[in-house]
Formats: C-alpha cells, structure tokens, sequence
C-alpha cells in the first residue's frame, strides 16, 4: 500500500503517474462551503481530466472538525457531494482528535471510532 496526501496539487504534473496507478482516491473536505467546493472541483477535474472512475469511485471523507457555524447546511454539503462520488463518510466532532496530536483508539467517541472504521472498509472494498 502506498498513500499519497497530494494536498490541493491533484494538478500537479508529478500526480499524473500516482493516479494512474491508484486504486482508491480519498478526498477529505470540511463542513465548510469552501471546503465543499474544492472537494467538488477535486471530483470534477478527475473526471474531466481522464480520470473518471477514480472519480465515481472516490471516497469523500468530510470532518466537523472545528464544530462548524449553524449557518452551514451541513445535510445540503453531504447531498451535494454525496452524488458525485462512492460514499461520502461523515466524521463528527470529536475533542479528543481535533487538536491533531497523538491520537489513541481508546480517546475518540465511539462514532468517531465507527466513521473512520467505515472509512478502512471503504478503501478495502475499492481495491481491484
């Protein structure tokens, strides 16, 4: 297994090689209208750039990491992304993983626990 975190350079020359050879793509987003419109252009540019599998099958991970304004529609940020890839995994808040530190299982809330354990099957299901 090989993981490239390609940041927002999916662009980049050098990513030409790595996504011709990748099986499963994830894409991480925010509860944010910006963070929903770079994962949107992320998709959109995979599948006008020949890479259109690797768009419809991506997985889009979006994270309430910073517990987001009320003012954002978050249901309206899943449904619109949702449609655009293979399964879109919601990770709620959690203190105990967003400060970004050392991170142990026996910390985060059991949904949280249950959306990155949903993550790990996703990627095992998206191999050739």
């Amino acid at each position: 297994m090989a993981l490239t975190d390609c940041g927002t350079g999916v662009t980049h020359n050098a990513m030409s090689g790595i996504l011709q050879s990748a099986d499963n793509l994830i894409i991480a987003a925010g509860y944010a209208v910006s963070g929903a419109k770079r994962a949107r252009s992320t998709l959109q540019w995979l599948a006008g750039h020949g890479y259109e599998d690797l768009a419809r099958n991506a997985i889009v991970v979006i994270t309430d990491k910073d517990e987001v304004s009320t003012r954002v529609d978050k249901d309206a940020i899943e449904d619109h992304l949702a449609g655009m890839c293979r399964q879109l995994i919601a990770v709620p808040h959690d203190r105990g993983v967003a400060d970004g530190d050392l991170v142990t299982l026996d910390v985060p809330k059991p949904e949280t626990r249950r959306a990155y354990k949903e993550i790990a099957a996703a990627i095992v299901d998206g191999y050739r």
